[in-house]
């Protein structure tokens, strides 16, 4: 009888265990890979909160002392996450509390390769305005410009340019912006990026 009780009470804790890791990976999206998978927005709440345009709950965490650098489990920021979004306020709020500007995912993508991606382009305005580099690279080499011209964002490779951005830089395979661009059949970026390598 007493090892039946023992065995049914170490089972029970091990089912609270188990739940309780299931609750926290479905709210910081650290389910599959040992942290990799998941939700790329998922918790800690700042965030979460900047991934959503929650700009309430960053102001919430903010002034309780959470650092704006805080990350979640996929090394993702409160500034890659609201610039990926195109949250501008929250960008704007982050920056104006000290968010690092050239923090890098995993991949080594900064908020500005986030916000460039997804067409961001005002929120790429508001970090280049912020004095983020305009060129930082990723694992592979790559530029936000190099990622606005392979999804022919020609709004956001328009702000890049306007700001800095080296149409001649080279990624890790020897290809440029317009090279991407023009193997993806993005014309408009391929005459506004041929156009700057001209000057």
């Amino acid at each position: 009888m007493r090892i039946l009780i023992i065995t049914t009470m170490a089972l029970t804790l091990g089912a609270s265990a188990a739940l309780g890791q299931a609750l926290r990976q479905e709210r910081d999206g650290s389910e599959n890979n040992g942290g990799g998978g998941g939700n790329l927005l998922a918790g800690p709440d700042l965030v979460y909160g900047a991934g959503n345009g929650d700009l309430g709950l960053v102001r919430a965490e903010l002034s309780r002392g959470v650092s704006p650098n805080k990350r979640n489990v996929r090394g993702i920021t409160g500034l890659m996450a609201a610039a990926r979004q195109g949250h501008v306020a929250i960008v704007r709020l982050l920056i104006r509390s000290s968010a690092r500007l050239d923090a890098a995912d995993p991949q080594r993508n900064t908020a500005l390769h986030h916000a460039a991606q997804f067409n961001r382009f005002e929120a790429v305005a508001a970090i280049l305005k912020a004095g983020a580099k305009p060129d930082p690279i990723d694992k592979f080499g790559s530029t936000p410009l190099m990622q606005a011209a392979r999804n022919g964002h020609l709004e956001t490779v328009d702000v890049l340019l306007r700001n800095g951005a080296d149409p001649n830089v080279t990624d890790y395979t020897g290809k440029t912006a317009v090279d991407h661009a023009r193997d993806l059949r993005r014309a408009d970026v391929v005459r506004r990026l041929s156009a700057a390598r001209k000057r």
